[in-house]
């Protein structure tokens, strides 16, 4: 009998798959091949030769990096693993169902983003759709029967494929540059086939990823928590899942959240990342969900830099070791370049847009002693329970004298909210920043919890229930799925604002389906096209942004009524002052409609009398 039924025979709730060097080079370069050379920054020259000349770097660099990070590695899955993710999903869904359906936020980067994933969904054709599957399979065919000529072949192909078939038209390179492109591809998935279904412009379909982020993540949280009773696991899993910062961040189209599910694999193995040598720790899977994390977000640096550092405290710590093999060295050399190249390959297109703004630190934040009540203050109302958990887990890290988990912890927290603190202090506990603590609050929590499971369980399930409460309490949702205004934000507002923009068109359409509309009152246009296109209703109409610090008067909506064309005969203000519903009757215009939400935001509808 072969190690593999041995292993069987004595774990039977175990299913164990194991991937060899050629499939995993293959799933390595498939990734490095979306983000670099499918994603067409290397045509960002002035020249062909230089074009030229960047893609042929390119795809050497994607071969070097696919081949140091490779190697063959093993995952188990459990034999209830599967129904206790769908059981997860379902309360994380049932949790978050009116959130996930909710309108699309005013302000925030939630419309850009849906509007970066509909060029790609619309950008594609089916035919090559088919052709691209078609070269991923054959890809994935070759490497799996370690076929080196057909894996040649194949890539050969996919590299074609991206020169000639992409059908990239004018391409806007501050769009794709302004946040790491690759998540894009993955985030057009659902929408891309449920086009062929219906009309894609349905909000749900676009915030799947961070959905199933979070369940994933969640999932994760279940299987590290060590008890035999799984119903007190299941209520801790809640526990974690209502956390404000991710019941916020669950239902709404940002970039972090995949990279805060790979953090988190990252920091509950982080032991064995910063010991092992190079070999090893290849084949670990959590090594492979070390290195993506550079592809998904620019400020995921603070984690990738931290994990840099900690590895060569941990791996060169010996006062008395004069000297190093030169060998292992080198091999630390590779760990670093293959961490932190996918996160510097961007950066480096990036910083060739004169249009981006880059990192510029100023000390002085850092002495304004003013931030950090502002930030303990983020963290409770974010992290919730767990902030304390986390306190104490990270004690509990010392006094086991878990060194690297401890070090990694300490280094850490410090970095993530360095970084933005140094880069703009305005930003001071904004909650997509601290999302990147997230990660920690599990590892140090998981640790305290753990031990409190194996000794004290009734005290245990009680601070889960309570946690669940406490989270219910700062819950940064509404009951309509709307989210609080403000919420995450501090000493400035970066916050998304949700206006019942989709209730006020559908009543737009079946009472002034043909009449030319002006939408006003806001400084930042909203996504009206989004819904235009859900409503399959394509009236004349017009936005006119206001000034920002504007003196919502009567006075100032009386000029502004009075400068609509003749031919409009319908205003919809986007209020800012809940009083603005008392001005009725100014310049031939009366308030037809007033729509609110439980954010307590106002769309008034102006009809011409």
């Amino acid at each position: 009998m072969d190690q593999n039924h041995q292993y069987l025979s004595q774990h039977e709730q175990n299913h164990v798959f194991r991937l060899h060097r050629f499939f995993t080079f293959s799933i390595l370069f498939f990734i490095f091949f979306l983000a670099y050379i499918l994603t067409p920054y290397w045509q960002h020259s002035s020249s062909l030769a230089g074009t030229v000349l960047l893609l042929m770097i390119t795809i050497g660099l994607n071969l070097l990096w696919s081949t140091w990070a490779s190697n063959h590695f093993q995952f188990r899955i459990g034999k209830n693993d599967g129904l206790i993710f769908l059981i997860l999903f379902f309360i994380v869904g049932l949790l978050n169902f009116r959130a996930l359906t909710a309108v699309i936020p005013w302000r925030g980067d939630e419309d850009y983003h849906i509007t970066i994933t509909l060029q790609i969904v619309y950008l594609w054709r089916l035919k090559w759709i088919i052709f691209f599957v078609c070269l991923s399979f054959f890809l994935g065919f070759s490497a799996w029967y370690k076929s080196k000529w057909l894996l040649i072949i194949s890539m050969t192909f996919m590299i074609l494929y991206a020169i000639f078939f992409n059908h990239y038209h004018d391409i806007n390179y501050i769009t794709i540059l302004r946040y790491p492109y690759f998540q894009s591809w993955f985030n057009a998935l659902i929408p891309t086939f449920y086009k062929y279904i219906h009309a894609p412009e349905r909000e749900i379909v676009f915030r799947i990823v961070p959905f199933i982020s979070v369940v994933t993540l969640v999932w994760i949280c279940y299987k590290n928590l060590n008890l035999k009773n799984p119903v007190v696991k299941l209520i801790w899993s809640v526990a974690f899942c209502s956390m404000p910062i991710l019941i916020y961040y669950t239902s709404i189209l940002y970039l972090e959240m995949p990279a805060v599910l790979l953090m988190t694999l990252v920091c509950l193995h982080i032991r064995e990342l910063l010991y092992d040598d190079m070999q090893t720790i290849s084949t670990h899977p959590y090594w492979y969900a070390l290195i993506f994390i550079g592809f998904l977000k620019e400020t995921t640096i603070p984690f990738l830099v931290s994990f840099v550092i900690c590895r060569l405290i941990i791996r060169f710590r010996h006062p008395r070791k004069k000297r190093y093999d030169p060998n292992d060295v080198f091999n630390e050399g590779k760990v670093i370049f293959v961490v932190l190249f996918p996160f510097l390959y961007y950066i480096f297109f990036r910083n060739q847009s004169i249009d981006m703004r880059g990192f510029s630190p100023q000390i002085s934040n850092l002495m304004n002693l003013s931030i950090y009540p502002v930030l303990l203050r983020s963290f409770f109302e974010q992290f919730g329970g767990f902030f304390l958990l986390f306190i104490v887990g990270g004690l509990l890290l010392w006094q086991k004298r878990e060194t690297a988990s401890f070090l990694f912890y300490i280094v850490l927290l410090i970095l993530v909210p360095s970084f933005h603190i140094l880069d703009n202090i305005d930003y001071t506990g904004y909650s997509r920043f601290n999302l990147f603590l997230v990660p920690l609050i599990i590892m140090a929590s998981t640790v305290l919890i753990n031990k409190m499971i194996n000794k004290k369980r009734i005290l245990s399930l009680m601070i889960a229930l309570a946690f669940i409460g406490l989270h219910y309490r700062l819950s940064p949702l509404n009951g309509d799925g709307t989210k609080k205004p403000y919420w995450g934000n501090y000493l400035i507002d970066t916050s998304e604002h949700y206006y019942p923009y989709r209730k006020t068109l559908l009543w737009l359409k079946e009472n002034h389906h043909n009449d030319e509309i002006l939408f006003t009152g806001m400084y930042y246009p909203y996504y009206l096209g989004f819904y235009f296109r859900q409503l399959e209703w394509y009236p004349t109409r017009s936005i006119q942004l206001v000034d920002q610090n504007r003196n919502e008067n009567k006075e100032f909506i009386e000029n502004l009524l009075e400068s609509t064309k003749p031919n409009c005969h319908v205003v919809v203000y986007h209020t800012r002052n809940h009083h603005l519903f008392e001005y009725d009757h100014l310049n031939g215009f009366s308030i037809e409609k007033v729509f609110t939400n439980q954010s307590q935001n106002y769309l008034i509808v102006y009809g011409r009398q």
